[in-house]
């Protein structure tokens, strides 16, 4: 009774889907560097932001290198150009800011489409679907062997399931009963559904104990000041 039912390739995507969903979460903090390098590197705006900044910067170095008593002409000279190049720095700046926001939006959109979506609509049709079953069905009581079998839906409907059972006892109500989506089985399995929540919850414990033990900072003691004596 242990053996997997599901296609592999069911199983598959969904791996997939969550591997690339935990990818794209654990590099968040990289995704702008990321845009700026492969949709804007190439830009008008952002060669010519780069080559404004690298004039600034030798005209700055031009100022400081001269007087500005001896060489006022050449100084007053740079230092409005130096006016104009901060003013067209900040406008190309602007532009970049703008591109890269349209890039972000683009791959909130990519994500959307390509991610978010279909695992969503794969959830919803082969969510109920058994991924393997449990080696006996007294391994949980009734309502957990309901919800690992049929889903989060069966812990809403479960209600209604106890209420029917109870009016079976005394009316013949067998035939509404068969009508509700209750479960009622002897073999236990672990649907898609909840081995996706159990899996992506595992993984989360993992990532924060990880987190805890090396990636967060060691906060130091507070040392205790002595008060000076009036």
């Amino acid at each position: 009774m242990s053996d997997i039912t599901m296609e592999k390739w069911v199983l598959g995507t969904t791996l997939m889907f969550i591997i690339i969903t935990k990818f794209l979460q654990y590099t968040a903090s990289y995704h702008e560097s990321w845009i700026s390098k492969f949709t804007l590197g190439s830009t008008t705006a952002y060669k010519d932001y780069m080559s404004k900044l690298h004039e600034q910067k030798l005209v700055q170095e031009e100022n400081h290198s001269i007087s500005a008593q001896d060489n006022y002409a050449k100084w007053t000279k740079n230092n409005r150009k130096l006016d104009k190049l901060a003013a067209d720095i900040k406008q190309l700046k602007s532009q970049i800011h703008e591109q890269s926001a349209k890039s972000q939006q683009l791959l909130k959109t990519v994500k959307l489409i390509g991610l978010t979506l279909p695992f969503f609509a794969l959830k919803m049709w082969k969510g109920k679907e058994i991924v393997y079953y449990l080696p006996t069905n007294k391994m949980f009581p009734h309502l957990f062997n309901g919800t690992w079998h049929q889903g989060w839906l069966f812990v809403a409907m479960y209600p209604l399931d106890f209420a029917l059972s109870q009016i079976n006892n005394l009316y013949d109500v067998s035939f509404i009963a068969s009508k509700v989506p209750l479960y009622r089985g002897t073999a236990v399995g672990v649907s898609l559904g909840i081995w996706i929540w159990a899996l992506t919850n595992v993984l989360g414990s993992i990532e924060f104990v990880i987190n805890q033990l090396f990636l967060t900072p060691t906060v130091s003691e507070p040392v205790a000041t002595e008060k000076k004596a009036n």
